[in-house]
């Protein structure tokens, strides 16, 4: 199998509707050897990331800090309610404007952390955000 073409061939079983447990065992076997970036927008197009959670623990686990894998992570862990707070103050690989952009929505006080943590970059978004929602007080 051609590591590279690996998220599309992941895509194309995912619309061929292949349960997860395949879809998983598959992405052990692959482990860090084909490209995050092109397999996380597979799985995202198809509202699957949750399938990657445990491949991008191993990858962050192996020491890699590819900001989309953290910023793909980061995704999960909001949507899945798995302590947030705690991931978005500690992880310092994830991006800021985008996660924080992800969390506007859903939560605000969790895009107040995301902006809070890139002090002098995300000053505007921070402000908008405050305003928008009216946390004076954060």
């Amino acid at each position: 199998m051609n590591n590279n073409a690996s998220p599309q061939v992941l895509g194309t079983l995912i619309d061929l509707e292949v349960e997860e447990s395949y879809l998983k065992q598959l992405l052990f076997n692959l482990r860090g050897s084909c490209p995050a970036d092109e397999l996380i927008a597979e799985f995202t197009k198809r509202a699957k990331h949750r399938v990657l959670e445990e491949w991008l623990e191993q990858r962050v686990a192996e020491g890699n800090s590819a900001q989309s894998i953290h910023n793909a992570l980061a995704k999960i862990v909001i949507d899945t309610d798995k302590n947030p707070q705690k991931f978005l103050a500690e992880n310092k690989f994830y991006d800021s404007k985008t996660i924080g952009k992800y969390c506007e929505e859903t939560d605000s006080h969790l895009a107040v952390i995301c902006y809070e943590r890139d002090f002098g970059n995300c000053d505007m978004e921070l402000i908008e955000l405050t305003n928008k929602n009216t946390l004076y007080r954060v």
